[in-house]
């Protein structure tokens, strides 16, 4: 199957899941308990949408190709998506607006690296991650929060298949959620390569939650939420936590923990610091889990 037609086909499934979400009163239609099924019908979208059935159902069976912009955009609006969700679903279709070619800098040595960037974030935690969530670079402070392995973790992975990220983040289910949305707005298109494919197929066998909450097809860019940490014998740290493109690179993504003030979070942080580095043996679990 070409690149293209697994587009197609991830396109008739988002859409399909987004369609079975969407409460009908939402849109102006009878619910009650003679549907058989939750969400909208076919044939209910493409009426709303002005598209005819059959166009429709082709476009949900991805069979559909050249699906026009005009179109995309009734179907998006009946189907109530936002900004991100709308991005993807045009990202899928071919349909994403390009942005214009960045002009060459004229001195690439004046701009920061990754590890410059990460470096000089300290002492609040920094890493860097790439489209497919592998750690490229990460300060002390995030390794020592986030058990982060620079160049050999995959935060995906660490996230749901770990003991260790469950107990540092006591709001797990909530963070869980956020996170499938951001690495499914990250992936975009790129989400039917065969690697991407391969990543969701391996968390997908090790996390039922992993591989229920990427079923619903969730798709958002909180680029700003506040999330807490809770690292052994350190008590709740509370962070601001911002994604911001690197935009010298192409699909990598830098990540800052910004302490929340008024909670006692700096202080702590810089007592925790101030300890001897781990040992490399809880590191090394994260290692051998992450690339088992």
């Amino acid at each position: 199957m070409t690149a293209s037609a697994r587009n197609r086909t991830e396109l008739g499934k988002f859409l399909a899941a987004r369609r079975g979400q969407l409460v009908p009163e939402l849109v102006g239609l009878p619910g009650g308990d003679r549907r058989r099924t939750p969400g909208l019908r076919r044939e209910e979208v493409a009426l709303l949408a002005g598209v005819g059935i059959s166009w429709y159902t082709w476009i949900e069976q991805g069979r559909a190709k050249n699906v026009s912009a005009e179109i995309l955009d009734a179907i998006a609006d009946v189907l109530r998506l936002d900004e991100g969700q709308r991005a993807y679903m045009m990202e899928l279709a071919g349909r994403a607006q390009t942005a214009p070619a960045p002009t060459p800098p004229p001195d690439p040595g004046a701009y920061p690296t990754a590890e410059e960037v990460v470096a000089h974030w300290m002492p609040n935690p920094a890493f860097v991650l790439d489209r497919h969530w592998n750690v490229l670079s990460a300060n002390r402070s995030a390794q020592t929060l986030l058990d982060l392995a620079p160049g050999v973790t995959n935060y995906l992975v660490a996230f749901f298949c770990t003991p260790a990220a469950r107990s540092a983040h006591p709001d797990w289910e909530r963070q869980a959620a956020g996170a499938v949305a951001r690495f499914r707005a990250q992936l975009a298109a790129a989400a039917t390569s065969p690697e991407s494919e391969a990543l969701i197929a391996k968390v997908s066998a090790r996390s039922p939650e992993f591989k229920r909450l990427w079923e619903e097809y969730l798709v958002g860019e909180d680029s700003c939420t506040v999330q807490t940490i809770r690292p052994p014998h350190a008590g709740d740290l509370l962070f601001t936590r911002t994604t911001l493109a690197f935009t010298c690179s192409s699909g990598l993504n830098l990540n800052l923990l910004i302490p929340v003030p008024g909670t006692g979070t700096e202080e702590r942080l810089g007592r925790l610091l101030e300890r001897p580095a781990p040992l490399p043996g809880r590191v090394g679990l994260m290692r051998e889990a992450c690339i088992r």
